[in-house]
């Protein structure tokens, strides 16, 4: 395809259509994005939006198993794609990132594809770079209990909003919570959230 062809076929299209053309078409197009390898007068007049494109990409990654069909990985692997760069290179968040991962184990298995999610993966990024220590914490909420529920304390919001994706981790024969990564769940209630 010429660039002219690209401008061409792009100008004339919308998202719909870009993924009519598969997840494999997606996801070169956007590798080539990233590489600043697509005209630029392509992406300003698609004005993309780079996580529609990932949500959408997610949403097709488990489609299929609402109506007991086989799934098609490469879609999996543009929504890791997008939500990977979404969260390293342009500074976004992780959480949205995190959640699929945790939905290709819990849906898919973490033996379908190690390299789009696996358990430990999800565990040491919630792990890493806590602003305080579970004692702390503890410190904190055992002050002001309300910080168990909602919490307003910026360090306590960060890892409560980690430890909330985090615990819907299924455990199984692949995955079993340590007891520092119960604590923190305990400590939020999120357990409990889950049941009720």
């Amino acid at each position: 395809m010429t660039i002219q062809d690209e401008i061409d076929f792009y100008s004339s299209s919308d998202s719909l259509e870009l993924f009519k053309q598969g997840p494999q078409f997606v996801l070169d197009f956007v590798k080539r994005s990233f590489a600043g390898q697509v005209p630029k007068e392509v992406l300003k007049q698609k004005n993309l939006f780079w996580y529609s494109i990932a949500s959408t990409a997610a949403t097709e990654t488990f489609r299929p198993l609402l109506r007991s069909e086989n799934i098609d990985l490469d879609w999996a692997r543009l929504a890791n794609t997008l939500f990977e760069h979404l969260a390293t290179s342009l500074g976004g968040s992780k959480l949205s990132w995190m959640q699929f991962k945790i939905g290709v184990i819990n849906n898919l298995g973490p033996e379908l594809d190690p390299d789009l999610a696996t358990p430990d993966e999800l565990v040491n990024w919630f792990l890493e770079n806590l602003p305080v220590s579970l004692d702390q914490a503890k410190a904190i909420i055992s002050l002001e209990p309300s910080e168990r529920v909602r919490p307003k304390h910026p360090d306590l919001y960060t890892i409560f909003a980690k430890a909330k994706v985090v615990s819907h981790l299924n455990e199984g024969e692949h995955f079993q919570r340590s007891q520092e990564l119960q604590e923190w769940i305990d400590l939020f209630n999120l357990d409990e959230e889950e049941t009720s």
